[in-house]
This record gives structure tokens, C-alpha cells and sequence, in this order.
């Protein structure tokens, strides 16, 4: 983000009031995408695969993994043809719904109970009913993972009439999205049935605590809430909620749901024996009786599956007698297993192993199986195959299966019920351990791999974060088993999909863990193997995406080191790592480091690349920006144009390198002070990229964005409040919105109104984006910081620069860790802090921190080494050296008119204080003739009304009646 912080007013021993410079700070990675990660390319997928929807999945509703909407229909096709055994707790919620009692309803139980059977119930009850149907709104939203329980939240919104912001807010998870949603449904037209289902995760559901009653489950008087989960503790769900714990059926009710469904395997006898034997529970009840019914049974009735099940005759024994809950539901499924194989699908097991490694309720896209992957535990095998595996597995109710969208287009996934993959993954373990066959674990491993190396390209936002949770999932279970070129393959992928995801991601924070997690299981490789470097270099990138530089730098570093041992500085991840390692000093402020690094990558890159490879044509880029930085601007200029005109030669306008390189042009040349060569640089970038992705592509929004953060700088301030406001609307509208560039836009909304000392608006535009910034990037992320900074900036223009003085001093913690103090976003913080504690007549402390400013920054044109430089002046005036003070005000008020001009708002806070200075010492003429050129520029610029005019005119009143009391005329 690039950060204006603006310090303001304060009333110092002689009564003068200082106009302190605001700063502006590129926060962050360098935008523009500097640094070009190396992707990696796989072979397409059978195609074969992708016939897999028909028949299984053609009638269902597709939904996008991702939280822009779900499907929010109840799934009814689930629904057994009767319900026994929870007549009662059916009445209670029916009689419930249609007093329109103010509650939360919630199911608990151990999975397979049928919590989610006695929701579509409820549903399908309600909706055979007329009235109900003309009065009442039903949704089904599940909470199998946070993406999808997003997704359903914000198909609830839409079918309620919100705004676009409201949606965005409710689909990033923002602080203030379940405020916006509950208060979408309190205002409903009609009253509604909410189900969220499959709440077993229950931090999916809270933004503190979900008991408090103020998260994304409440209480409203416009509808009933059900909620589905494994978790009965009845704190966990406050008093605002009623809890239904649920037991299995019992067996009278348990033998007729057998009869139901297999009503030729028995008498009601043999039934409730079976029932019985199984617990009651709906699940294993249903699997069993679904196995009685089918073709590929190998026993035909109740009594020979009891006896299956005592004498232990499926895959996992079990001692004659009575089984726990969980040892029968697995016996069911191997006995059904057991059965697939009989009628010629003996793959069905392993199958349904290999997919019990990835998370749980989660979509596993069937593109991701390709046969040869799958090859060590189910043989070699076709497309066509492989299909028919899958759908015997779902015949048995062993799987689900549902269409997603990616990329616009739908295709057939997978999701197991927790209980299936926890039973499966015992099993698989207790297999391996026994026999020392770890071919499940390989084969998912495998398949892993390809599952994270398809996350490129487009399928970027679709997939990623379903990516991350399996990848995660899968060094849970296949992780721990495999070892050797398994291992090795699968923790590549890891860093590679990392290497992919790279700036793709909002919150970058998933990669890291997962890295780390990664390393752990990297040490059984030893200390001398590249993978590891791979990994840390991989954690270098995930760091530096969250903004933390003195951590990333350690990882590059250790990555560097591994290579260089291992595979010599010419290897390509070896000059990977060291571009990276040169972008994070550069970021903390060492630009000597910085330029070696980078000039050393470039060097070995022309020799195996060439010249016009776009790494090495990136890696130019990047000595350009260090040059910028150093405050060699001309020579930056220079460097960005031949590097633009190469790319456009070798490559085209089309490449992405090309968008970034010009917008670092544009940006070079208006630090110079040249706006209108700047704006048409941007305008140039924007028909380009509109041309060539479209009118709200990433790119042309980007360009939009620039030139309306100049309209800003320039104090055109409708033509840049009506450019962001269409901007945001854009932003909202987006498939696949991009959170840190709705958060860009919304502080230079807020940082428009502080411009214009509307600081209530400020301040309360502020908190918003705080609020979101924190929870979708992080407390410690630079936008963050940055969103804090500046409202600490607007508290010191309130007065209030005690508070603004302690906000200060915990981000420079936050900084000097992760950041280091040289760091330009350090640098600016410990300026504000000097001039917070300077409106506290602390003179001489803030002068040490406005020197340490100016010693460290080595570009002079620096805004914060020009405000650390105004600061610095103003304490010594107001320590009597007004006159050595109004000498290097006037040195930079010079600057200021060189680079902006002199109406900016900057040269005019200069100026200002130059004034008082002036007046403070007696040069009475100049001071009003200063004042009156300060006076007419901000008439033009803010309007007669503002306090800013109004402040130049007291101050030109107040020199006056002191000069008349003088006796001077």
C-alpha cells in the first residue's frame, strides 16, 4: 500500500502552530510484480475424466469453491423416504418454526447420528406446506469449511437484496460481515429457515466467541436457526441457544430404517438384531442396508450380515461381541468393500483410501486423478476406469458428488463425510504398519502433487485455497508414511504451489503454515538435501508476502546457503533465492546489499538465459527500483525505459512484466514532479490493459487506481473521490475480488477526507477498513500497520497525540521486528512519532527522531526525510534558532515546489510555518506576503469555507493586530 501519513496542527511555547509534512511510504512487496517466481508446468489432464458428471451430478446445482456464492438449496435428493425415530425432536422444531420463536436450534451428536437427515426433515416438512412456502425463506448453508460456509452466507445476502459492499464483506469474512448479513435477515420481508450444517469446526462460525451471540450464529425475530455439528458442549453455544443432543435411534425405529431400505434381507426380527449390532446409528444402518440391496452383496440378509460382523470376516476383524459406534460404521464399509470387489471392483477400496487423505467435506476435483498417479495402488488403469470406480464407490453411498465451477467452467469434485475419511484413514495406517505397504500413501501423495501444480494460470483463485487445505491434509496422513522420492515429490509440490500462489493469495499466512509444516517433516531427509532449500526459500516467499522482511530474509538466506553447497550459484533456484533475498534487504533499507544480490543474480541469469529473457529483463527491473529507492531518480528513469523497451520488443505490450515495468515508469516520473507526464503514462497502461484483458481486469484497474491516487496528490478532489468511488463499485463486482486492492482504495477514500481536514470521516472510514484489514491480512501485515499509522496521524490533527504517541510506539515494535529499522515504513513511523512528541513540547526527544530520519534515509527527495527535516526545523525555532529555522524552511519549501509545485498541499504547510517563523522574528512584510500566497492557493484548492482558510486567515489577523500593537503601520 503506498501510505500518505500526515502530521498536523500543534500549539508549541511561542503560540505558533505547526504544519508538519505528510509522508508517503510504499508499504509492502513492490507492486507492479517485481519479483517473477518460477512456475511450473504438468502435462493436461485425460480429458476422459471430465465425462464423469453425467448421471451423478447432472441434476445438482454447481457451486464455485470459492466465497462469491454457494448453492444454498437444501440438498432433499439426500433425504431417506421416512425419518424414524425422531418424531419428537421433529414436533419440537416444527412447533418452533411456526410460533416464531427467537432461537438457535442446535444438533449435536458423533458423527453418522443423522443431524443432517433431521435438518432436511425439518426442510422438506416445512416445504410440502403451502402456506409455509408463500410466508417463509429456507437456506441450507454448510460449515464444512470456512470458503464454503462464506459462499453460502453471501448467497443468503444476495437473496436478500444487499449491496455489493455488503457482499464483498461478507465473502472476505470482514469483522463487520455477520453484522451486515444479520442485519439483512432482521430486516427480511418474509420470515426464513437458516440451516448451517456441518458445523464441526466451529471457529468457521465465530469472529470471537460464537457463544457471545454476536458472530455469524444469532438469534433474530424474523427467522429459526438450525445448526448441525459435532460439538455439544453447551458453553460453546451460549444461552442463546437451545442444544439437542443426539443418542442413535433406538433399535425398534433403527430395524424399520433396515426394512426400509432392505425390505427383502429380513423380518422385523433379524432387523432390530442388526439394528442392534450396529448401535442404532443412521449412517452405518444405511450403509449396511444399501449393501443388502445392492448387486454386488456377498451376504443376502440381516442375519448373515450379523454374523459377518461377529465372526470378524471383513477386512478389519473385530473380537466376537459388542463394537464400539466407530469399529461397526467401519465394519459396514469394509463389508460393503468387501462386496464392490466381489462384482469386479476390487480398486473401490484403495480408492476410497486414497481420497480418505485429503480434508474431509472439502471438493476434491476428479481431474486431479489422473490413472498414472493412481497407479501403485489400484494398477494401471484408463480414465474410463478410474471413473467407474468412483461411481461404484458413490452407488454404495461411500462418497458424494457434486459439480464445481473453475474458471467458468463446470467439472465433476468429490467430498467424503468425516466419518468415512477418519474410519478409511485408520484403516489405511493399520494396513501400512502391518504390512509395510505404503502404496495408498503414494498414490495420494501423488495425486497432491498434481493438485497443487494445476493451481496456475486461471485456475488460480478458483482452487487455491482448497489447495492449501488439502496439501495440508495430506502431510497429516500420507505424510508421516512415505519417505524417500515420495516424500521428496510431495514437499516439492508443497513449495512449488507456494512459488505459484505467490501474490495470488490475500492472506498469505495459509502458505506459511503450511511450509513450516512441510520443514518439520523435511528433517527426516537430513540437513544436506535441496528440498529443503526449496522449502525455505519457499517460506522466504510466503514472508515476504505477508510483509515480513527480517523473517523472509532468514529463510532466503538459509535457502542461499543450501544451494550453494548443494547445486552452486548458477542453479536457477539458487539465483531465485538470492532475487529474493536482494528485494527483502532492499525493503529493510540496505539498498548497498540490495544492489549486490541483485546485480549478482542478473549477472549468472544473462548467462544461462540471455538478455531478453524475462527474468532477466525482471531482475533489471528490480536494479531500477533500487536505484529509485537510493533517490537516483534520473538513473531509474533510464533503467525503467530500456527494460520497458525491451520487453515490448522481445516480448509485447501483452506480458504482465510489461504492465508493472511502466507503472514503475510512471511512478519515477512523477516523483520527479512531472504529473502530467505521469497521468498519461497511466492512461497509456490503462487502454492497454483494457485492450488486452478488459475494462475491469486486475491490470486496467490498477492503471484507475494510480490516477486517482494522483488526482489526490494533486487536490483535485472530485475527479479523485469520483475515480475511487467507481473504483470500489468496480472492485465489488468482481468474480474474485482481490482484498488488499479494495483495502488500497478505501484508505486513499479515507486519506481524501483527511486531506480535506474532514477528520470525523476520516476516522471513521479508518476504523472500518482497520477492522478488515486485520482480519483478512493480519495484524502485523504493512497494510495494517499502515491503516493504523495514519489513524494515528488523525488522532495528533484531534489533539489527542498522547494516543497518537502510543499507537506510534507499538507499530515501531511490530517494525523494527519484522521490518528492521531502516526500513522506509519504519523510518516514516519513527518521523510521526517525532513530530507527536513534538505537540508535546518534548523538543529535544523528537529532535533525535527526526535525525535519525534524515542519517538513514539516503534518498533526499524522501518525503519523510523532507518532513524529518521540516520537524527538526520546527524544534529549533521553537528553542529561539528562528532564524536558522526559517533558512532550511525556506531550502524546503524550494524542494517541495521542484517536485509538486508551489500550490501543493505540502509546499503549503511549509510555507505556513515559514510564515510563523518569519512573523516570530519580526519580518513582518514577508511573513503576510507568504501568508497571502499560502491564503489564495488554498482558496482555489479547498474553498473560502475550509478550516484550513480559515486558519490562514486568523493567522494573517493575529500578525496583524500584533503588528498594529507593535506601533508598526
Amino acid at each position: 500500500m503506498n501510505t500518505p501519513q500526515h502530521p498536523d496542527t500543534a500549539t508549541s511555547v511561542n503560540q505558533l502552530s505547526a504544519e508538519s509534512i505528510g509522508n508517503v511510504v510504499q508499504a509492502g512487496a513492490i507492486s507492479g510484480g517485481v519479483h517473477i517466481m518460477v512456475k511450473q508446468e504438468v502435462a493436461p489432464q485425460d480429458p476422459a475424466l471430465g465425462t464423469f458428471l453425467s448421471g451423478l451430478a447432472e441434476n445438482s446445482t454447481p457451486v464455485s469453491p470459492v466465497t462469491p456464492g454457494m448453492s444454498v438449496s437444501a440438498p432433499l435428493g439426500r433425504l431417506p423416504r421416512e425419518i424414524r425415530g425422531r418424531g419428537e425432536l421433529l414436533d419440537t422444531l416444527g412447533r418452533s418454526v411456526d410460533n416464531g420463536a427467537n432461537q438457535v436450534h442446535v444438533l449435536a451428536g458423533m458423527g453418522g447420528v443423522g443431524k443432517s437427515t433431521i435438518a432436511l426433515s425439518l426442510v422438506s416438512s416445512l416445504e410440502r406446506r403451502r402456506r409455509f412456502r408463500q410466508a417463509r425463506a429456507t437456506w441450507w448453508v454448510s460449515a464444512a469449511d470456512r470458503t464454503s460456509f462464506l459462499g453460502g452466507m453471501v448467497s443468503v445476502a444476495r437473496a436478500l437484496g444487499s449491496s455489493q459492499a455488503d457482499l464483498t464483506a461478507i465473502g472476505a469474512g470482514a469483522p463487520d460481515g455477520a453484522d451486515r448479513v444479520w442485519s439483512l435477515l432482521d430486516a427480511a420481508p418474509r420470515r426464513w429457515l437458516l440451516v448451517v450444517d456441518n458445523a464441526d469446526d466451529v471457529s468457521v462460525l465465530a469472529t470471537g466467541r460464537v457463544g457471545d451471540g454476536n458472530g455469524w450464529v444469532r438469534t433474530s425475530r424474523r427467522g429459526i436457526t438450525v445448526v448441525t455439528t459435532r460439538t455439544s458442549d453447551p458453553a460453546t453455544w451460549g444461552s442463546f441457544a437451545r442444544l439437542h443432543r443426539l443418542s442413535p435411534v433406538a433399535h425398534p425405529d433403527a430395524a424399520r430404517i433396515l426394512l426400509d431400505l432392505a425390505p427383502e434381507a429380513g423380518d422385523a426380527v433379524t432387523a432390530e438384531r442388526l439394528a442392534a449390532r450396529l448401535g442404532g446409528l443412521p449412517l452405518a444402518l444405511k450403509t449396511a442396508a444399501t449393501y443388502l440391496a445392492s448387486d454386488f452383496a456377498q451376504v443376502a440378509s440381516f442375519a448373515e450380515y450379523v454374523r459377518a460382523l461377529d465372526t470378524g470376516s471383513t477386512f478389519a476383524p473385530t473380537a466376537p461381541g459388542p463394537a464400539e459406534p466407530r469399529e461397526t460404521v467401519t465394519q459396514t464399509f469394509e463389508i460393503s468393500l468387501d462386496g464392490l470387489a466381489v462384482q469386479g471392483c476390487p480398486e473401490a477400496r484403495a480408492m476410497l483410501r486414497i481420497l480418505s487423505c485429503f480434508a474431509p467435506w472439502t471438493a476434491i476435483p476428479v481431474s486431479a486423478l489422473d490413472p498414472s498417479l493412481l497407479a501403485p495402488a489400484l494398477g494401471e488403469q484408463t480414465a474410463a476406469r478410474v471413473e467407474s470406480v468412483l461411481r461404484s464407490l458413490a452407488g454404495a453411498a461411500l462418497l458424494d458428488v457434486q459439480p464445481i465451477t473453475v474458471s467458468g467452467k463446470t467439472q465433476a469434485a468429490l467430498t467424503l463425510h468425516p466419518v468415512v475419511v477418519d474410519s478409511c484413514r485408520i484403516q489405511a495406517a493399520e494396513h501400512a504398519r502391518r504390512t509395510s505397504d505404503l502404496a495408498i500413501f503414494r498414490a495420494a501423495a501423488g495425486v497432491a502433487a498434481n493438485l497443487a501444480d494445476s493451481c496456475r494460470q486461471k485456475l488460480l483463485a478458483d482452487l487455491a485455497d482448497y489447495t492449501l487445505t488439502h496439501l495440508r491434509a495430506i502431510l497429516d496422513t500420507a505424510g508421516s508414511f512415505i519417505s524417500g522420492d515420495e516424500l521428496v515429490a510431495l514437499l516439492n509440490s508443497i513449495s512449488r504451489a507456494v512459488k505459484i500462489l505467490y501474490g495470488q493469495l490475500s492472506v498469505p499466512y495459509q502458505m506459511e503454515a503450511l511450509v513450516r509444516h512441510a520443514l518439520r517433516e523435511a528433517v527426516r531427509l537430513g540437513d544436506e538435501h535441496v528440498t529443503t532449500c526449496k522449502l525455505e526459500s519457499a517460506l522466504g516467499d510466503a514472508l515476504f508476502c505477508a510483509g515480513h522482511t527480517a523473517e523472509a530474509e532468514i529463510a532466503y538466506q538459509k535457502a542461499l546457503h543450501g544451494y550453494a553447497r548443494l547445486v552452486g550459484g548458477e542453479n536457477r533456484d539458487t539465483l531465485d533465492a538470492r532475487h529474493g533475498l536482494g528485494l527483502v534487504v532492499g525493503h529493510q533499507g540496505r539498498w548497498a546489499e540490495a544492489r549486490s544480490h541483485l546485480a549478482q543474480a542478473l549477472v549468472e541469469t544473462v548467462k544461462i538465459y540471455g538478455n531478453t529473457d524475462l527474468w532477466t529483463l525482471q531482475l533489471r527491473h528490480c536494479l531500477a527500483w533500487v536505484q529509485a529507492r537510493e533517490g537516483k531518480w534520473e538513473a531509474a528513469e533510464d533503467g525503467f525505459r530500456g527494460v520497458y523497451s525491451d520487453i515490448l520488443e522481445a516480448h509485447g505490450e501483452a506480458v504482465s512484466q510489461a504492465h508493472g515495468t511502466l507503472s514503475h515508469l510512471a511512478w519515477t516520473v512523477e516523483h520527479q514532479g512531472r504529473f502530467g507526464e505521469a497521468t498519461g503514462l497511466f492512461e497509456r497502461m490503462l487502454a492497454t490493459s483494457t485492450k488486452a484483458d478488459g475494462a475491469k481486469s486486475r491490470r486496467a484497474l490498477s492503471a484507475r487506481f494510480n490516477l486517482a491516487r494522483l488526482a489526490v496528490e494533486q487536490g483535485r478532489w472530485q475527479a479523485a473521490k469520483d475515480g475511487l468511488d467507481g473504483l470500489l463499485a468496480d472492485y465489488e463486482s468482481l468474480t474474485h475480488p482481490i482484498i488488499e486492492d479494495e483495502i488500497d482504495c478505501r484508505f486513499w477514500l479515507a486519506e481524501l477526507e483527511f486531506r480535506q481536514e474532514r477528520f470525523d470521516e476520516a476516522e471513521r472510514l479508518l476504523g472500518i477498513l482497520l477492522k478488515t484489514a486485520t482480519n483478512n491480512l493480519g495484524a502485523t501485515h504493512l497494510s495494517t500497520l499502515a491503516v493504523r499509522h495514519t489513524m494515528a496521524v488523525v488522532a495528533r490533527s484531534r489533539g489527542e497525540s498522547g494516543a497518537a504517541e502510543e499507537i506510534l510506539r507499538s507499530i515501531l515494535v511490530v517494525q523494527d521486528r519484522l521490518l528492521g529499522r531502516g526500513n522506509r515504513d519504519t523510518l516514516c513511523t519513527v518521523c510521526e512519532l517525532g513530530w507527536a512528541i513534538t505537540t508535546q513540547e518534548r523538543y529535544a526527544e523528537a529532535a533525535g527522531h527526526f535525525t535519525q530520519v534524515i542519517e538513514s534515509e539516503t534518498d533526499p527527495s524522501a518525503s519523510h526525510r523532507l518532513s524529518a527535516r521540516h520537524g527538526l526545523a520546527w524544534t529549533a525555532a521553537q528553542q529561539g534558532d528562528n532564524s536558522g529555522s526559517a533558512a532550511e524552511l525556506r531550502a524546503i519549501q524550494d524542494q517541495y515546489r521542484s517536485r509538486f509545485s508551489p500550490c501543493h498541499v505540502n509546499t503549503l504547510k511549509v510555507a505556513f510555518d515559514l510564515a510563523q517563523v518569519l512573523g516570530a522574528q519580526g519580518e513582518t512584510e514577508e511573513a503576510l506576503g507568504t501568508y497571502a500566497h499560502v491564503l489564495q492557493a488554498r482558496i482555489g484548492l479547498l474553498g473560502p469555507r475550509h478550516p484550513l482558510v480559515r486558519r490562514t486567515r486568523d493567522a494573517m489577523k493575529q500578525l496583524r493586530q500584533s503588528r498594529r500593537q507593535d506601533g508598526v503601520r
